[in-house]
């Protein structure tokens, strides 16, 4: 707060995304900070404002200065001291967020759980090998017949929990045979199915003629002005 008080220049605040920016704008109001918001960079940067704030996906900040004018970038990541933006790890296969095992932990021994590539085992426990040279823990999962499937824990999302009813009732595949495959094959094709008919409806609606609603009149306005419940 002191520093803003005495630097000089214009100070741009940065967040990622419009809703970070409505939750540092509250932080900064604790501070009696008011920054002048603008949507569009090039509005900024010709603007006489000395406290702005605006939205890009910048993780430092740096201080600008071409004798004529001096500008303080900051950026959300150095407010809080940590990286804000979380870019998700790209994967070919993605599973149900619902179902996917963070923690094994989560699992108890006899657990049903769905590998990716082999299908629906009992997960059996955790056991420590040496594979050429190298110590690594392993996820074990039992299938039909007793085989036994040991996954390194370092790809644990290859992993999942069953959902698709009681675990009691949870089916078991057996290693080896073509019928996991089969199973996502024609899922796949359920799920082409599907989007296909969605398409064709969404596309029938919008060729009809829709109907326009007439603006909100007074009433409508009074209504919202009252609503006691933050959006």
């Amino acid at each position: 707060q002191n520093w803003l008080a005495d630097a000089e220049g214009q100070i741009f605040f940065c967040a990622e995304s419009a809703g970070r920016r409505e939750a540092l704008k509250e932080l900064l109001q604790r501070i009696k900070v008011l920054p002048d918001e603008f949507e569009r960079w090039p509005d900024a940067l010709v603007s006489e404002k000395r406290i702005l704030m605006l939205t890009g996906p910048l993780e430092a900040g740096a201080s600008l200065n071409d004798d004529k004018r001096l500008i303080h970038l900051i950026t959300e990541n150095e407010l809080f001291g940590q990286r804000i933006r979380q870019t998700r790890r790209r994967q070919k296969q993605k599973t149900d967020s619902d179902m996917v095992i963070r923690d094994l932990s989560e699992l108890k021994e006899g657990s049903p759980v769905v590998h990716l590539d082999h299908g629906v085992g009992r997960y059996i426990g955790l056991q420590t090998l040496d594979a050429g040279g190298q110590v690594n823990e392993f996820v074990v999962l039992e299938y039909s017949g007793k085989d036994k499937l040991y996954v390194p824990v370092s790809s644990l999302h290859l992993i999942s929990r069953y959902g698709g009813g009681a675990e009691e009732t949870a089916p078991i595949n057996k290693l080896g045979t073509d019928k996991w495959s089969a199973a996502k094959r024609k899922a796949a094709e359920k799920i082409r199915d599907t989007a296909a008919e969605l398409l064709d409806i969404y596309a029938r609606r919008q060729a009809r003629k829709g109907f326009a609603f007439d603006e909100p009149d007074t009433d409508y306005e009074r209504f919202a002005a009252g609503f006691p419940y933050e959006e």
